[in-house]
């Protein structure tokens, strides 16, 4: 086929997927008005938000009266700045934040991929130029201000200690007092310094889909009839983690859970190809319980889908520490293929037990999954 050709249809059948994505979610948005009802018992705050690659737009969700600037534009935020009133400045508009206008300035970085050398001689290979570039810049907006609070939201896949990454970049003393860090991949084993929080919700958004928006729209009719399926749709690799060396094996995991459920007369696995991401989402939704192996991040994009979509998560026995102190069920979570069966045969055969664990998983999206918690968690650890 002409190449030609062929970006063309590709980019039809994008497009269409994409057309199908917002018509899917236009079924079950929330108002602008209802989202925001409670947002006046909160204090404001006078918030620039640089989100450098425009990869997560859940942090302006949160704090609607912040600016919200860019260094790159990130294609598929159409449908979600529409939704939030989210008007975005971009580059050029970069020197209008100072201490005068803002009193906070949050910034959304992946700023492990901005250091080249991690250790002495040692080659970053997460290293992206475009970010370290980007980062000085914020260093220089930083050291010539004096914000009351600075604040990072690190949506980077690795789990590592920032402030050892950020004594690369040379700060005032009184501006290091004041930074905080707010982690998406925060392990309960690692050591941490005081300034640095769990926040597992700073995944790159795909296709108008952002965690903070997907927990603050859930679906209509979650409980719709569901088949007896444990459903898994996603990249199979193998891949060794260059930060920490861990061997990140989930293409041998799923293949060992084929091989485990292949003679299962209870619960079928549903392991398709790759699918449109609405008809993924409608997958999730009508399949009784879903699978969340390791990836690349942890947690991943499928653990927030399949909460989104009111499915029991299965989740993979991992080192994450949430913001909260409430836990998923330990019926839910497996160390390994024989674990996985045994632990979905139980909940199949027990029905009671099936029902308590996802009243257990309903209770912690509604408390500790919403706007409310989220903001004010935030805002506790900077006010």
């Amino acid at each position: 086929m002409n190449r030609n050709l062929f970006l063309k249809l590709q980019a039809q059948k994008n497009s269409e997927n994409m057309i199908n994505d917002i018509n899917e979610k236009n079924s079950y948005l929330r108002s602008y008005d209802d989202i925001y009802k409670d947002i006046g018992n909160f204090k404001k705050l006078n918030i620039a938000i640089i989100d450098v690659c425009n990869q997560d737009i859940g942090i302006k969700i949160l704090f609607p009266e912040a600016d919200y600037y860019i260094f790159e534009k990130r294609l598929g935020n159409e449908l979600i700045c529409e939704q939030y009133k989210i008007k975005i400045l971009e580059n050029e508009k970069m020197n209008n934040i100072n201490n005068k206008m803002y009193d906070s300035l949050f910034v959304v970085v992946s700023m492990y991929n901005a250091i080249k050398y991690v250790e002495e001689g040692k080659i970053n290979h997460e290293y992206l130029e475009n970010i370290s570039e980007y980062f000085s810049k914020i260093t220089n907006i930083i050291n010539n201000n004096n914000f009351k609070n600075i604040c990072f939201f690190l949506n980077c896949d690795l789990n590592y200690e920032p402030n050892i990454i950020f004594n690369h970049y040379e700060f005032t003393e009184e501006n290091q007092k004041k930074i905080k860090f707010f982690k998406r991949n925060f392990g309960r084993n690692t050591v941490y310094e005081k300034n640095v929080f769990s926040f597992p919700y700073l995944i790159f958004n795909n296709n108008n889909y952002n965690i903070i928006d997907s927990l603050i729209n859930p679906r209509k009719e979650l409980n719709v009839e569901k088949d007896n399926h444990l459903f898994f749709c996603g990249a199979l690799y193998t891949a060794q983690n260059s930060h920490d060396g861990i061997l990140r094996d989930r293409k041998g995991m799923i293949e060992r859970i084929i091989e485990k459920f292949k003679n299962s007369e209870n619960v079928k696995l549903n392991i398709p190809i790759k699918k449109p991401h609405f008809e993924y989402l409608n997958n999730i939704q009508k399949s009784k319980y879903c699978l969340d192996v390791i990836g690349a991040g942890d947690p991943n994009l499928r653990t927030f889908e399949i909460l989104h979509c009111g499915s029991l998560l299965i989740s993979q026995r991992s080192s994450l520490e949430w913001n909260f102190q409430e836990m998923f069920s330990e019926e839910t979570i497996f160390d390994n293929e024989n674990d996985l069966y045994e632990k979905i045969n139980r909940l199949n055969i027990d029905n009671e037990l099936y029902e308590k664990c996802l009243k257990k998983q309903n209770y912690i999206i509604k408390e500790f999954m919403n706007l409310n918690y989220m903001r004010t968690y935030i805002q506790d650890k900077i006010i």
